[in-house]
């Protein structure tokens, strides 16, 4: 599982406080998968946005709804999988 900050909304005006979400991983997800997009972000092919049709492309034995959880899944564990960035 990763964890990343997520913003909740604070009630009349007081100072938001940042939680740690624990995103858990798909079963089906793999470091190929995390590997390639690493590298499509990389390429600067796509706006990462715009990456499931690349995974689906990519990884055809993925449907478009894994292909849409694993791009999710990526973009909610890369600040945990690069600190340096």
């Amino acid at each position: 599982m990763v964890s990343h900050p997520l913003d909740r909304g604070s009630v009349l005006g007081s100072p938001a406080k940042k939680e740690r979400v624990m995103i858990e991983r798909p079963e089906f997800v793999t470091e190929e998968h995390l590997d390639f997009l690493d590298d499509l972000r990389e390429s600067g092919a796509t706006n990462m946005f715009g990456a499931r049709p690349f995974v689906e492309e990519q990884f055809p034995e993925l449907e478009r709804g894994q292909a849409s959880k694993v791009v999710v899944y990526w973009m909610g564990s890369f600040g945990e999988r690069h600190p340096e960035e």
